[in-house]
């Protein structure tokens, strides 16, 4: 199961990337980080809203993401979303490579 990191999924290419991974089987794609630049969480109403509601848990909207703020906004999902093994993903357990 792969997790997935999508830029500018509020609109266009990155909106329908969303869409079509959420439509995949949970045992193919797990999570799926929707960035948005905007400061706030995306509007419930909104198309990207409707996703991140319906989805389970599945599409998470990354608000606040920009050239300037992605590595500390990427450094939060990765401290923040369990992997399928139940630790933090990406940190700390032997030869896994993370800060955690």
């Amino acid at each position: 199961m792969a997790n997935v990191l999508i830029t500018g999924a509020n609109r266009g290419l990155g909106l329908e990337l969303v869409r079509y991974l959420a439509s995949l089987p949970s045992s193919r794609i797990g999570k799926i980080f929707a960035t948005t630049r905007g400061p706030t969480p995306c509007d419930p109403g909104s198309e990207l809203g409707r996703l991140v509601g319906s989805s389970g848990g599945r599409v998470v909207n990354v608000h606040g993401c920009d050239v300037t703020t992605l590595p500390r906004r990427l450094r939060t999902v990765r401290c923040t979303w369990p992997d399928e093994g139940g630790e933090r993903a990406g940190g700390g357990g032997a030869g896994r490579g993370g800060a955690g």
